[in-house]
């Protein structure tokens, strides 16, 4: 499902801009500010990844797999911890003389992620915790010959059902990911074609986050993609 292939690319405190904006790479004086953006979230994003394929890592051994200071890694593991990303264990025994290295794990309770796949007679939605627990599921039919944005209208319905069946949870959305089966610009949420669908042209993203704004998923990141592409990113980074 596309929310768990965002997942990578979710490196900004929730409710945020899911993308920097950067300058152009021409530009002889690009902004510093900018940069350093860009540069602590791929910093922060290489330490979940580091956390999802070996859970339990300390902070020191944070820093010597992605060759950051323990300065460094240990402000972004509070940032991380504060947001929801991780959570700590007891400390371990080790042997060693010393202070005991704390295990750092990915929080599967704090943070929630929505997904949907936009098919010919249905949209499938799911809801995930951070290690990909399913918190909830829900499948809407829908007439194939459906408009786009009427069939946006009905996502979003859905969207804010599968997210009032979380309520009580304390869960706060990180972001939502939508797959379909279409040619999509990423970085706008335009779809240019989707054969099956008889869409063409459309901005899906632009739709969406207005059929959005006057619910509780107001100002959540979307992250619009190929559902071919989805499936592969989420093979590749969770063996989903």
């Amino acid at each position: 499902m596309a929310l768990l292939a965002d997942l990578p690319r979710l490196w900004f405190a929730p409710g945020t801009s899911p993308r920097p904006r950067l300058a152009p790479a021409r530009c002889a004086d690009p902004d510093p500010a900018g940069q350093r953006y860009l540069l602590k979230g791929i910093n922060r994003m290489a330490l979940v990844r580091q956390l999802c394929a070996r859970p339990g890592l300390s902070r020191a051994d944070l820093a010597a797999c992605v060759q950051l200071t323990k300065s460094t890694v240990g402000l972004l593991v509070r940032e991380l911890i504060a947001e929801g990303w991780l959570h700590e264990r007891d400390s371990v025994a080790t042997g060693d003389i010393g202070r005991r290295p704390t295990p750092l794990f990915i929080d599967p309770t704090r943070l929630v992620l929505l997904g949907a796949e936009i098919g010919v007679d249905s949209t499938r939605l799911v809801a995930t915790s951070l290690v990909g627990e399913v918190l909830g599921r829900l499948q809407t039919p829908h007439d194939g010959q459906l408009g786009a944005e009427a069939c946006i209208g009905k996502l979003a319905a859905s969207l804010c059902g599968l997210h009032r069946q979380l309520e009580g949870s304390d869960r706060q959305v990180l972001g939502i990911g939508i797959g379909l089966p279409g040619g999509v610009d990423e970085a706008n949420g335009f779809l240019h074609f989707a054969p099956n669908l008889g869409w063409r042209d459309i901005a899906l993203g632009a739709l969406l986050e207005s059929a959005l704004a006057a619910t509780a998923l107001a100002g959540v990141p979307l992250f619009l993609q190929n559902e071919a592409d989805v499936a592969a990113l989420g093979e590749l980074e969770f063996n989903a």
